[in-house]
């Protein structure tokens, strides 16, 4: 799923007692062997960051763990 600012800003109200976790897809970790290009930031950061946010909700019983994660990929990876 694709959000735009205005939306995560709504989910994050609404999902305030789930944990919410950053990641941002990094460029240069691509380039290193094994190494995932996707990085955990703060969630400053990922205000900060350009791109397109993608939701990802976990439960407990498919990940072991009730969370959000957001992630943000450069506009040039939308699909």
């Amino acid at each position: 799923m694709v959000l735009s600012i205005s939306a995560f800003k709504g989910l994050n109200m609404a999902f305030s007692t789930l944990p919410i976790r950053f990641f941002v897809y990094d460029p240069e970790l691509e380039d290193l062997d094994d190494t995932d290009p996707i990085a955990e930031v703060s969630e400053h950061a990922f205000m900060q960051s350009e791109g397109v946010i993608h939701y990802e909700r976990h439960t407990k019983s498919q990940n072991g763990v009730s969370q959000v994660c957001l992630t943000k990929y450069p506009h040039s990876m939308e699909n």
